[in-house]
């Protein structure tokens, strides 16, 4: 018998074959315009590129150390922290409030409000902050002064007559005018016909407008932190971001007094500050005739709500008259 032949000798050698590489997919056809020219792509430059506003962040969470494990009875330990710091938007701003705000106004704002330029009572949120009703004073005149001078006519005594009412609307005030000298007296001078509201009138007529739902009232420190250094720095550009408004709102929540006649008063108590400018402006466009009225701003306003040419942030206070000297 022969011997058994070796089955794995015959077989082949195993060949590589190398495949050639896909093909790349062909390219678009070209698109043309109506003139026959190739279509070129467009892009917007970056200075075009408008980067919308962001809201505040919530406040970020600091993590609190692990307590260490001991064989004693736990013990509660309540901490209230009335400071509030949120964290960092996309700008890497973030604010830091001495005393926790009851809301943000910058929460109620839209893209709509950031960029519409006229903000009248119609289109602006309704919201039920401020109880306004819309037959409140000075309903059914044209301003407060008018409501609190035909509100002291109408009541009281009962003696008042139609000639005192006008001695009070159309009479004069007299102020004393520096001479400029130490030993010459100041000189009195009668201005008639000065126009004026009361100031707390004009304060709650603000806080009855639509633009009352975006004070600020409670204040706090901006701060900005560099993507590329990571150093912090102060923003300052309002008045309530500033030292002097915190100061004040801090006296306030510790020293304000307890109103008489509601000694459980739980209400909030903030600051409101006033600014006021005066500018003489012509009454027509012929003749010299004009007026120099005085216009009054909450402070508790964004300064960009303030340089909206018809968002009604500016009340008018008093018309001041020209005096011959």
């Amino acid at each position: 018998m022969g011997e058994p032949s070796n089955t794995h000798s015959d077989c082949p050698p195993l060949l590589t074959v190398q495949l050639p590489p896909p093909s790349p997919p062909p390219p678009p056809p070209q698109e043309f315009t109506q003139t026959g020219r190739p279509q070129r792509n467009y892009t917007l430059p970056r200075r075009y590129q408008d980067i919308l506003p962001v809201p505040p962040l919530p406040p970020a969470l600091e993590d609190e150390p692990e307590a260490p494990q001991t064989s004693l009875l736990p013990r509660v330990r309540l901490i209230v922290r009335d400071r509030l710091v949120t964290a960092l938007n996309a700008f890497g701003l973030w604010r830091d409030y001495p005393h926790q705000p009851s809301y943000d106004p910058d929460m109620l704002l839209s893209t709509n409000d950031l960029s519409e330029p006229h903000l009248t009572f119609e289109n602006a949120p309704q919201a039920s902050l401020f109880g306004y009703l819309s037959q409140a004073p000075p309903w059914p005149f044209k301003n407060m002064s008018t409501w609190l001078f035909m509100n002291y006519f109408n009541s009281g005594s009962a003696t008042k007559s139609a000639t005192e009412a006008n001695r009070l609307v159309h009479d004069s005030i007299e102020i004393d005018i520096p001479s400029g000298k130490k030993d010459v007296p100041s000189t009195k001078f009668a201005v008639p016909g000065l126009l004026y509201c009361k100031l707390t009138s004009v304060i709650e007529a603000a806080f009855h407008d639509p633009l009352a739902h975006y004070y600020h009232l409670y204040p706090f420190k901006l701060f900005h932190r560099s993507p590329s250094t990571g150093q912090e720095e102060r923003v300052m550009g309002e008045i309530y971001t500033s030292d002097a408004f915190i100061h004040e709102h801090d006296l306030v929540q510790r020293r304000s007094p307890v109103p008489p006649d509601d000694p459980g008063c739980k209400r909030e108590k903030v600051v409101v500050a006033v600014m006021f400018s005066s500018d003489g402006t012509h009454l027509a466009n012929f003749g010299t005739a004009k007026a120099w009225p005085i216009y009054f701003m909450v402070g508790n306003l964004s300064k960009y709500f303030h340089g909206l040419p018809n968002s009604g942030a500016m009340h008018h206070l008093a018309y001041i008259p020209s005096v011959s000297l």
